[in-house]
């Protein structure tokens, strides 16, 4: 019964990686499809538009009044720590709230909280268990093939990525909707 449950959600990830690979725009093309097809890698792509292109000068090249208006001060930095440890306690309270307090964004913090670290951490030594133990299986064969390893550790990270990959759509549509309002 585990090993059906394991199965089915291999095959799920591997739904979910084929869906993302056979779309052009995808930004979650990986190492290649489950099959070892190496026409589906990470991509770069151009906006249809015209952008606007600023050159970030060198560190080296940064007047003083530069690094003071780019960098936090300590104190700055302290003050976000302490506002991000302030969120995350409302977050672990269950304040629901929060989505829609603009002072207060618990975006990015997720990981944080006590479930969200347990679940990053199981996350990451699953992860390794699987490119670990496919590392010994090639060793004991006397094979090495990197696009195993990275076909294992895809499916090992396949819901983390796609978890994501949503929370990064669902931010592009909020820009979007702010731009809107704006103009």
């Amino acid at each position: 019964m585990e090993t059906t449950r394991r199965r089915q959600s291999i095959d799920r990830k591997r739904i979910s990686f084929e869906a993302c690979c056979a779309s052009p725009r995808s930004t979650l093309h990986a190492f290649g499809s489950p099959s070892g097809n190496r026409d589906c890698r990470k991509n770069v792509s151009f906006a249809d538009k015209e952008t606007l292109v600023r050159i970030i000068p060198a560190t080296i090249e940064l007047t003083e009044d530069d690094v003071d208006a780019l960098w936090y001060t300590k104190e700055e930095f302290q003050l976000s720590r302490k506002s991000q440890m302030f969120i995350v306690k409302l977050m672990e309270r269950g304040m629901s709230s929060l989505e829609d307090d603009e002072e207060l964004c618990p975006r990015g913090l997720e990981s944080r909280t006590r479930l969200g670290a347990r679940r990053k951490n199981e996350t990451i030594e699953a992860s390794w268990d699987a490119v670990l133990g496919e590392q010994e299986k090639q060793w004991q064969e006397g094979k090495f093939s990197a696009w195993s390893l990275a076909r294992i550790y895809f499916e090992a990270s396949a819901q983390s990525s796609m978890e994501a990959f949503l929370a990064a759509k669902r931010d592009a549509q909020f820009v979007e909707n702010l731009k809107k309002l704006e103009s």
